[in-house]
């Protein structure tokens, strides 16, 4: 990114929207990866239409929410505030939130798991990155 449009874009979070440099570095970040993606277009010459296909190739990678819905609040900043395009909505559906699933187990069946001395071979990653140091720290 050219640094005199960084230093517009660092400037003008700052005094229009008093964001913490955290927040700043992110939507920089995001800004910076939409403009490299693009690399031969001018940032300013970016349409809303390369904005949203740059948005569903992240989430097609599997990038999370968080990151995509930056980049929606860096563009809308950078082209309909500061510059007056007026890209609009972007209209971006953002990856659903994935609900962990935690495998957990009681103090007792970590025991007699332990004391077994044998683990399936079916036993989830889990299990041994639990059991694995308590059974270092008993010998």
């Amino acid at each position: 990114m050219d640094d005199k449009i960084k230093e517009k874009i660092v400037t003008s979070f700052k005094e229009k929207r008093d964001y913490e440099e955290t927040t700043i570095n992110s939507y920089l970040t995001r800004l910076d990866k939409l403009f490299e993606f693009y690399s031969g277009i001018e940032p300013l010459k970016i349409s809303k239409r390369q904005v949203q296909k740059y948005a569903y190739a992240l989430r097609k990678q599997n990038k999370s929410a968080s990151l995509i819905r930056h980049l929606i609040y860096a563009c809308e900043f950078f082209y309909d505030e500061l510059h007056g395009t007026n890209h609009g909505d972007y209209g971006i559906r953002l990856p659903v939130k994935r609900e962990k699933n935690s495998e957990l187990f009681t103090q007792q069946e970590i025991l007699d798991l332990i004391d077994s001395k044998t683990v399936s071979v079916q036993a989830s990653p889990y299990w041994f990155s639990i059991l694995l140091p308590l059974n270092l720290l008993q010998k």
